[in-house]
């Protein structure tokens, strides 16, 4: 009994300390991303000899300044922002130092627009090598990776849902869906999609022996195309590791995903 009240009182300790834990963890990584994002304009800026007077990290008080070169570099106790200062942006700048060849505003339109968009490049050079590194080094199970590498497994079948009607069950391996075999979840799911109206007929393997079940998708309306449901969410895999070469393509298609994704969002 009081074993079990101990259990009780520090279980949510824990369980808080975890939860900071991964709020801590997060304000780095954003901080992280801010910084390698703030280091796209800065490199940039130096590479068409722009003066960098500042280059700041985070916001509150400054744990860390050093100066470098012409440079100031600081990092603040928040670190949720960041900014490069150049000598010639804005328009007190510009008046200022219009006619310094070191100054932003005396650079080429190109030049400005490399330096202004070195951010986002660089942000995007990191999304493409940290999937790359993912599927080199492999993965435990992720919703990163879903449906892409998911496993012929049913993990879940939703209620009232026309797979959940016709039986099936989790646990469930699927063989098959309409004689196709099971390739991939992105295909399963790809492939499912544009069953509208059209039975799909699953072979599956359930305690050891075949059997088949058929059922039609329902159908909803989702950014104004039709696409068949059928309640289905298939168990995700862990992620092995891959050659190098394996894990450029696949950390290449992945990365895109997201960005195409971010952007129909967007629309």
């Amino acid at each position: 009994m009081i074993f079990s009240k101990a259990i009780a009182i520090v279980l949510p300790f824990f369980g808080n300390i975890a939860g900071l834990f991964g709020i801590f963890a997060g304000i780095l990584g954003i901080g992280f991303l801010i910084g390698f994002h703030e280091l796209g304009h800065f490199l940039f800026a130096k590479l068409f000899h722009v003066d960098t007077p500042t280059f700041s990290i985070g916001f509150g008080p400054r744990l860390l300044t050093k100066k470098i070169g012409e440079t100031e570099f600081s990092l603040s106790a928040i670190p949720l922002g960041g900014y490069v200062q150049m000598t010639g942006m804005g328009e007190a700048e510009e008046g200022k130092h219009s006619r310094s060849r070191f100054s932003f505003s005396a650079k080429p339109f190109y030049q400005k627009f490399l330096i202004m968009s070195g951010g986002i490049l660089f942000n995007l050079m990191f999304a493409y090598f940290a999937f790359i590194l993912i599927f080199m080094t492999g993965m435990p199970q992720s919703r990163f990776t879903y449906p892409l590498y998911a496993e012929a497994v049913v993990e879940a079948v939703e209620n009232d849902s026309p797979a959940a009607k016709a039986g099936l069950l989790p646990g469930d391996t699927i063989i098959s869906v309409n004689g196709k075999p099971f390739e991939s979840g992105a295909t399963f799911y790809n492939d499912m999609a544009t069953l509208i109206n059209t039975p799909a007929t699953f072979k599956i393997k359930r305690s050891g022996q075949e059997q088949t079940i058929t059922f039609t998708p329902s159908v909803k309306t989702m950014r104004g195309t039709s696409v068949a449901i059928s309640g289905i969410m298939l168990k995700n895999g862990a992620l092995a590791p891959m050659s190098l070469m394996q894990a450029i393509g696949n950390g290449i298609s992945l990365a895109n995903k997201y960005i195409y994704g971010t952007i129909a969002s967007f629309k």
